[in-house]
Order: structure tokens, then sequence, then C-alpha cells
């Protein structure tokens, strides 16, 4: 990368109007899975990708990258990792993938490479999502192993991998960029480990009063009696397929009530609590 270059990302970089440490992008992990899992990257070739890596581990709250010789980290990563410099600068160089697997529990890989069963056991994966829960049943420390962007994990170091899954592509382009890979595995594991808040449901007194919203909207444009029974049933029936939450409730009551008022007071009749119920 020539001089200019690097000098324009860098300074890219520093203009980034959020910081490390903000609410938005804290320093270390808000949410980390229940497993010790790190990241190994065997011979990489492309400065870019280990920011693109860096990144992506961010997202899903891993912190540990072992690079198995490989490229030098450059201006080039550093721009591509944009808010997770953290893990660049604590990145680890080893000299073999035996030493960067020292102390996992279980080793990870994939591959886009498929052989016949009987021909070549080290390139028989499982399908990623089979493979999800034998990750979550086989220990504490988890290395995820991902090969060269030219031509992935040798079979030699395939020899070393404990779970060999592989992702579902188009069999006319099959190889995945390293950092797409990851960006699928990390997901499929979050999925598994990370609990999503659950959203407070609206009630059925809730449902009762949005219904008495739309029977007043129906009232105020005239709407003949027995399309009101009828509406009123189909929207109650609708409600309850919907499973709205109390926020999207009180939205859709807003917006009623807002239109209801908005035709009496074009026909001068009281709107809002002002009205006869």
């Amino acid at each position: 990368m020539s001089g200019k270059k690097a000098r324009e990302m860098k300074a890219r970089r520093q203009s980034f109007t959020v910081k490390p440490g903000t609410p938005k992008h804290q320093p270390t992990p808000v949410q980390k899975a229940d497993q010790d899992i790190f990241v190994v990257l065997v011979s990489p070739e492309i400065p870019g990708n280990l920011g693109f890596v860096a990144r992506l581990m961010a997202n899903f709250g891993v912190e540990e990258l072992v690079l198995v010789n490989g490229c030098e980290i450059t201006e080039e990563s550093r721009d591509r990792a944009v808010h997770a410099q953290q893990i660049l600068d604590h990145a680890r160089r080893v000299a073999s993938l035996e030493e960067a697997l020292a102390g996992a529990d279980v080793a990870f890989g994939t591959t886009a490479v498929l052989a016949a069963p009987d021909a070549a056991v080290w390139r028989n994966p499982t399908p990623l999502k089979e493979a999800v829960p034998l990750v979550r049943k086989s220990g504490r420390k988890v290395a995820l192993v991902f090969g060269r962007e030219s031509r992935g994990l040798l079979n030699d170091e395939l020899e070393r991998l404990d779970i060999l899954a592989t992702i579902p592509t188009n069999d006319a382009y099959p190889s995945l960029n390293v950092s797409h890979a990851l960006a699928i595995v990390l997901y499929e594991l979050s999925r598994a480990v990370r609990e999503i808040p659950a959203v407070e449901l609206a009630s059925g007194k809730d449902k009762e009063a949005l219904l008495d919203r739309i029977d007043e909207l129906q009232a105020a444009g005239g709407v003949l009696d027995w399309r009101q029974r009828r509406n009123v049933t189909m929207m109650r029936r609708l409600f309850t397929r919907a499973e709205m939450s109390k926020y999207e409730f009180h939205a859709l009551s807003g917006i009623l009530a807002k239109g209801r008022d908005r035709i009496l007071k074009l026909e001068g009749k009281p709107t809002g609590r002002h009205r006869k119920k």
C-alpha cells in the first residue's frame, strides 16, 4: 500500500465520530457466550480481511484472535476493523497450528471442499446447523479455525480439527470469504447462547380498547351498523393472530383516535375527551 493511501486511511479512522468506550461501542463485550471462543486464522493472505474479522469478533463478543504466520496487520487492516482496534492490538501471532490450539478443548473448522465418504475422511464435514449443538456440548474453550483465502486449510491442518463443518452454498461457487464464513458461524453460535428479551404483548383489555377505537372511527365515518359489527369481528381475530406488543397497541390506538377526531372536527362535533360516550 502506498504511503499516501495509508495516511488517508489513518486520517479516515481518526475522523470517526463514535469512539470505543461510548455507550454504542463498549471497550469490552456487553454479552459474552458461556463458552470461551477464540478465532484462529491460518496463514491469512489479505490484510483487509484481518480487519473485517476483528470487527465481526467485536460484533459477537469474541475477543481473542490468534494468527498462525501469514500477513502483517497493516493500516488497511485497522481501517477495516473500525471500532475493533483492541482486538488487533492484542492479536497473538504463533508459528504453528499446534501452538495456536494449545489449551483448546475443541477445534472447529469449515471447508467448502467435499469428498466422497470413503475417499478422504478429513474432507467429510457435518452441515453447520448440525455442528453447532456439537460445539455447545464439546467443552469450555473452543477454537474457530479458518484457513487461507486462496485454498483454505490443508489436509494436515484438517486432521487437527475435532469438528469439521460446511456452510451450504452454491455448488458453482462454494467458497466464502473468510470473514463471511466467520460471520455465519458466529451468528449460528450466538443464536445458540444469546437470550433475546421477551416483548410484552398487549393484553386482552388492550385489545378490547383497540376494538372500541375502531368502532368509534367507523361510527364517525358513517359505516353501517352491520358492517361495523362484521369489521370488529374480523379485527378481533386479526389482532389475536398478530400478537401485538404493548408499544404497537398504543401506536395503533393513537392513529385510530386521531382519525376519529379528525372526522368529528370536520363535522363540528366534540373530539377527544370532550365528546359524548
